[in-house]
């Protein structure tokens, strides 16, 4: 019996039954549905486990390939590539740590016992998804300067200078704007589900969309 077929058995029975023999067989169907519907919500957020262990095993070797060029670019005419190396690797560092936290709290999403806590656990991997989110954006700007030097810009003509410093802009621009705006209210923005249209982000969605069916059909 799926999902439709027992709520309409539910509709049909809850306010005329008075027998508890009914009562009990309708409340069992109640559990078997939070049961089912966890279950999907769990595997639709295991899904999105091999996305964040491959962006950790990616993102530790690239810290080291930055911190092995920051050891060996530590002189004044290479300032522009030790800004732009440093903030990318903190950034990516801030990345990694968080990403093996979500990956924590996937493993207690799938070892919780009720709905509200898998809700809980869910809403907190949500919120912290759209932070890390927006806190990697602002990497953007660091990839557009990281090859200058003093005295290529003292070298530097006119027309170049200005095509870099509205290279840098957009960057900057994009990146602030996206921290700024990068937030469940704008969900239903076009550009907002290009972006977070990643199994990383769908995962979480389609947990959140079975279980919010618990909540529906109770109501009901």
């Amino acid at each position: 019996m799926d999902i439709d077929n027992l709520k309409n058995t539910w509709q049909s029975y809850n306010n005329k039954s008075e027998d508890t023999w009914l009562h009990d067989v309708m409340k069992l169907n109640m559990d078997l549905i939070e049961a089912l519907q966890t279950q999907k919500a769990k595997s639709a957020l295991n899904k999105m486990i091999w996305v964040k262990v491959l962006a950790v095993i990616i993102a530790i070797p690239f810290m080291g390939f930055l911190g092995y060029l920051l050891y060996y670019s530590m002189e004044p005419s290479k300032i522009f590539f030790i800004i732009c190396d440093s903030a990318i690797l903190l950034l990516t560092a801030i990345a990694v740590l968080v990403y093996i936290k979500h990956l924590v709290w996937i493993r207690q999403i799938n070892n919780s016992k009720t709905v509200l806590e898998t809700q809980n656990k869910l809403a907190q991997l949500q919120l912290s998804t759209l932070r890390i989110t927006r806190l990697l954006w602002l990497q953007a700007p660091f990839y557009s300067f990281f090859f200058l030097s003093p005295a290529w810009i003292k070298s530097m003509s006119l027309p170049w200078m200005l095509f870099q410093l509205s290279i840098t802009g957009f960057f900057t621009f994009l990146a602030i704007w996206l921290y700024r705006n990068i937030n469940y209210r704008n969900a239903h923005r076009k550009w907002f589900k290009l972006l977070f249209s990643t199994p990383e982000w769908t995962g979480i969605v389609s947990s959140m969309t079975f279980l919010k069916e618990i909540e529906d059909f109770r109501k009901e």
